[in-house]
């Protein structure tokens, strides 16, 4: 619509250093280092798949500063609980294992023989 138009070429305007994308979806977020301190709870109107990668890798790390080691699925299961899930999903479970290859990858996290740490810096 029209409307919808104007308030997504009001963003772009207003926060273009928040806009981030991940894939194809776009979203804001601000500078690096923002922390939250609740987690957006899912619903029938939001998917898991929905959860930007970002906002679960910074759960991730969250959870990680708490655990300090783990497994994958025990994280998996974690991170669905801190969403406020009852149970892992197929598509839950692999949009987590796809933010925990990007905590890897961003050098936020390590997995050493079947265990993930923080990455140490």
């Amino acid at each position: 619509s029209r409307v919808g138009n104007r308030i997504k070429e009001t963003f772009d305007r207003l926060l273009p250093k928040y806009h981030n994308m991940t894939g194809d979806v776009k979203f804001y977020w601000s500078e690096p280092g923002f922390r939250v301190f609740s987690y957006r709870i899912g619903s029938k109107d939001r998917e898991f798949i929905d959860i930007p990668k970002e906002e679960i890798c910074l759960c991730i790390n969250d959870i990680m500063k708490e655990k300090l080691c783990c497994t994958r699925e025990e994280l998996i299961h974690y991170v669905v609980v801190a969403f406020g899930y009852s149970k892992v999903t197929d598509i839950s479970k692999k949009v987590i294992n796809i933010s925990i290859d990007l905590s890897i990858a961003l050098k936020n996290l390590r997995e050493d023989d079947g265990l993930l740490y923080l990455f140490s810096r």
